[in-house]
């Protein structure tokens, strides 16, 4: 789904969107969220308030963590075709594919700390 900047800003006033973004299909964004530019954010995902863009690895070159009303998300292009899944199945879909000291891993563990440190500072709950 591809909005023009003035699209965005109608549809979600109170959030940060920066271009580059790609908000998938029904998703839902909270208000106050900053999605950053290069995010790709999974299909109907609802109460999505943050966003970590990583570049630089993998075949797509990307991977973004966001939160949502289901916790943390994954997104990789081609993993569960840009619907993004939990940290523990993208472990694993990664280590069906890749070995243990592929970059991803590392990434992961970026994205599991960036995440347990937005809980910690009361930025998200984990209910």
């Amino acid at each position: 789904m591809y909005m023009t900047p003035k699209e965005i800003r109608e549809k979600f006033p109170d959030a940060v969107i920066k271009s580059g973004a790609w908000i998938g299909s029904g998703s839902v964004i909270g208000r106050g969220a900053v999605i950053g530019r290069g995010a790709v954010i999974g299909v109907n995902r609802k109460g999505v308030t943050h966003a970590l863009v990583i570049n630089g690895i993998g075949t797509t070159r990307r991977m973004t963590a966001h939160t949502s009303d289901d916790g943390l998300v994954i997104v990789i292009g081609c993993l569960n075709d840009y619907r993004g899944v939990t940290i523990e199945q993208a472990r694993q879909a990664i280590a069906d594919k890749y070995s243990p000291d592929h970059a991803y891993f590392a990434a992961l563990d970026l994205a599991q700390r960036w995440y347990d440190q937005l809980a910690d500072s009361t930025l998200i709950t984990t209910d």
